[in-house]
């Protein structure tokens, strides 16, 4: 039995606003255990206790400046990096499910 439009949109909102507050709270405590195992003090500056770090580290980002070299060509600049993610992605599935098809045909089944 299918569950009804609405409630799969209203996990999906969850499922997603969860993960919106986990990942800077991750980001933090991964941020102060190695502040700890390094013998600094860590992300102290911004709010209580640094925990408004993310953010300013979002801000920071978004007003970046990106540099570009004299007489680069604009398209190959940006898409040399696009490339290269995108060849690595591919070839790590292609690794993943030949590792897979190794494990099946020599598992018993």
């Amino acid at each position: 039995m299918s569950e009804p439009l609405w409630i799969i949109l209203i996990k999906a909102i969850a499922v997603f606003a969860f993960t919106l507050t986990l990942v800077p709270m991750l980001v933090l405590v991964e941020r102060r255990v190695s502040a700890f195992m390094q013998y600094r003090v860590g992300p102290n500056r911004v709010g209580p206790f640094g925990s408004m770090q993310p953010l300013a580290d979002l801000v920071k980002m978004l007003f970046k400046e990106e540099l570009r070299p004299a007489g680069v060509r604009s398209f190959l600049f940006t898409a040399g990096p696009v490339i290269s993610a995108v060849w690595k992605m591919r070839s790590a599935t292609a690794e993943a499910n030949a590792t897979n098809e190794t494990m099946r045909s020599t598992c018993p089944k």
